[in-house]
Parts: C-alpha cells; structure tokens; sequence
C-alpha cells in the first residue's frame, strides 16, 4: 500500500513539475497560472489531506469497477468482448462527468470569497475545478492505459483520435458545472434532485452495455443521443479498445451540443452572477 502511495506522488509531482515548467515561462500572475493555483489548491485539500492520500483517487473506481464486473460478469453473464476494458473506461468516464458536476453545484458558494477577494475572472474557478477533476482522471487513465497493455489490446492508429473525444467531455462538464451552479442560486434542492437524476442517467449513458445510435428501435437509438455522455464513452471505446473509427454522425451532434449547452450555461451565468454573490 505504501509503495503504491509513493508512485502515486512522484507522478502527482511529475505532472505539477511540468506544468510549473510551462507556467514560469509566462508572464508572472498570469491568468493560467492562477488557475492551476486554485486546481492544486482543490486536488490537495481532496486528496493529501486524508490517511491514505492519492490512493482514494484509485480506490472510487476500481471499487465500482470490481463490484460491476463481478455483477454483470457472474450474475447477468455478459458476453462483451474485452468486458473488463470496457467497463472501466465506461467507469472512469462516468465518474469524472459525475464527480465534477457534483461539485459545481455550489461551487459559486465554495469559491465566493475568492471571487470577492481576487481580481480574478468567474468562469476560472469553473476551469480550477474541471482541471482539479482531470488530474485525477489521468491517474485512473494511466491504470486504464497499464490495464489495456496487460490484456492484449494493440495500440492502434485510432488512439490519436482520444483527445478530440476527451475536449468533447470537457466542454460538457464544465457546461453542466456552470448550469448546476446557477441552477443552485435559486433552487437550493437542487443537490437531492441532482442524485436522483444522475442515478438514472448513469444506467442510461452506455456505462455497463453499448447503446447502438444506429438500433432500428427507436428508443435505444434515441438514448444515445440523449446527452453527449453515451456518444462520448461509445467512440472513446471505439477507438481505444477495439481499434475502430468514431461514428462520425455521433461525434459531430456531441460536439454541437456540448458547444451548444456550454454558451447556454454561461449565458445564464452572466445573467445571474451578481445575484449569487448577493445570496452568499
């Protein structure tokens, strides 16, 4: 456990050296570099601050991932092709959406005294928040990449595609964190409706089965196209398990409508910032 722990750090602390090392070469308090402040500062008050550090960034999924596999392996008998694979990128995917979302809900309430303190622009510490997030994905990713190596799975051509795919779930994110938030200044419930909804939309984003967008039943077709989520986790695994293109049709509706909700959340963000400052 000890010894998990220290690889743990030395690559935390590879990656903060190497964006400390593009960070010195900016302009000094420059705006990137206030924001990678406040992600450390997130990251280590998650994580650091606890008995086993960096290691409950692995034990969230692969915790899931091991109940899942065994569930749909053992009981319901699933005859997915590279199902370990499949399920944990779904996995890893589906919490980063998640736990990031979850914590724009009062992320405005967390962060006032930031906002009211530092001349620093809003949608900034939405950026922190997301970039806090995407550090520990890359972590469980890495166990992902080790995990796919381990079973087999070439590394094919595709791969270069994954990065679109993850800028698409990014976007989404931080639409959906900025439209928590404001959601929040005025419905404080929000967070019990919140659990429930996701609940029900992790079951209904492709996590543990594909979803076909291409089904000739309507319904199944329809829930891929229901948030970008499904769409996402479907052409990632495509094009990093099985070796295939994206669905093309798929990737350019999840683009569009990540792009889409994100100006419409940021609309309502402007409309309504001064308000959620009054209400703190």
């Amino acid at each position: 456990m000890g010894s998990i722990g220290t690889v743990l750090i030395e690559l935390a602390n590879m990656i903060k050296s190497q964006i400390s090392n593009i960070l010195t070469k900016l302009p000094e308090n420059n705006r990137l570099e206030r924001i990678w402040l406040l992600a450390k500062m997130d990251f280590k008050r998650r994580y650091y601050g606890s008995f086993l550090g960096l290691i409950w960034a692995f034990i969230n999924p692969l915790g899931r991932f091991f109940i899942y596999y065994f569930v749909f392996t053992y009981l319901i008998g699933s005859k997915t092709p590279n199902f370990a694979l499949f399920l944990f990128l779904g996995l890893i995917f589906w919490i980063y959406f998640s736990e990031s979302a979850f914590r724009g809900l009062n992320i405005i309430q967390t962060r006032s005294f930031i906002l009211e303190n530092i001349q620093i622009n809003k949608i900034d510490i939405y950026f922190a928040s997301l970039l806090s997030s995407t550090i520990g994905f890359a972590f469980n990713f890495t166990v992902y990449f080790v995990a796919s190596i381990f079973f087999g799975v070439d590394i094919n051509f595709t791969v270069v595609l994954f990065p679109l795919l993850f800028i698409n779930m990014a976007i989404f994110i931080l639409g959906t964190m900025i439209m928590l938030s404001v959601i929040h200044i005025f419905i404080r419930d929000i967070i019990h409706i919140w659990n429930l909804f996701v609940l029900m939309l992790m079951w209904f984003s492709g996590v543990f089965f594909q979803i076909d967008n291409n089904s000739a039943d309507w319904k199944e077709a329809a829930l891929a196209y229901l948030t970008p989520v499904c769409g996402i986790i479907k052409n990632t695994r495509a094009v990093l398990i099985y070796g295939e293109g994206f669905d093309l049709n798929l990737f350019i509706y999840d683009y569009v409508y990540a792009l889409i909700f994100f100006f419409i959340a940021l609309y309502f963000l402007n409309r309504s910032y001064g308000m959620a400052l009054e209400k703190q």
